[in-house]
Order: structure tokens, then sequence, then C-alpha cells
């Protein structure tokens, strides 16, 4: 068996902690001080669901950031939301949005900086259709 000298056991202990002290760290899981709150912040996704209690089928939903002059995709593609039907739109990115429906006539209502920070539920009824701006 062959003898250590101090200076080798001091170095082959050193080895051992800093192998076992990376070991350590990198198994360990990440912080979740500030510097990573706006990461997982950034991850969250919330739902709008949406209950046509109205008489008025709609043909087609529009999204959009507030901040943005145009409008995204139809959200219901080829669906029709009918009557006492449901439809959610999924992973939209917490901020505000103006959002429009469009009937079957082509009659629309535009609302405007809806804040969605949280998983929202919407009922459509007929008196608040025909009492936004641009429906007959």
């Amino acid at each position: 068996m062959r003898k250590f000298t101090p200076l080798h056991r001091a170095l082959l202990v050193s080895a051992l902690f800093c192998g076992a002290l990376c070991a350590l760290m990198l198994s360990a899981p990440t912080s979740t001080g500030h510097a990573a709150a706006p990461a997982a912040k950034a991850q969250r996704r919330y739902a709008l669901a949406i209950t046509n209690s109205s008489k008025y089928d709609i043909h087609r939903i529009y999204m959009s950031s507030s901040e943005d002059r145009s409008w995204g995709p139809d959200q219901l593609g080829d669906y029709i939301l009918k009557t006492g039907q449901s439809f959610t739109i999924n992973n939209l990115v917490p901020g505000e949005y103006d959002v429009k429906f469009v009937d079957e006539d082509g009659d629309e209502c535009v609302l405007k900086n809806i804040q969605i920070f949280k998983n929202t539920s919407w009922e459509l009824t007929t008196s608040w259709l025909t009492r936004c701006e641009g429906y007959h």
C-alpha cells in the first residue's frame, strides 16, 4: 500500500470536496429569487371561455393586443358559436386585449382594453350585444 504525504492527502481531500460541491450545485433546483420571477411569470397563459346566451350566432371572434392596430386571426376558424354553445380561447398571454364579435349579418361588437390576467368567463346576451356599438 502506498503512503501519501500530507500534501497528497490535502490535494485528495480538496479534489473530493470540490467534486462533491460541483455535483451538489448541478443537481440543485434553480433559484426562486427575484431574477427567476420574470421568466416564470412570462410562462403563464390564461383562457377566455365565452358562452353564447344571445339569440345571435357568432361567426367570427377577433382579438388583438390593445396596443396593436390590426386584428389577429379569427379565433373561431370554421366553428360557429351558436346560441347555447361555448367556446374557449386558450393560451392567452396576460395583458389588455381588444375583442371583436361578428354575427351572421356582419354586425360587429368591439370591446376595448379587456384585461386578461386570470382565467375568465363571459356570457354573451342579446341585450348586451344590442347595446354594443355597431350592433343593430
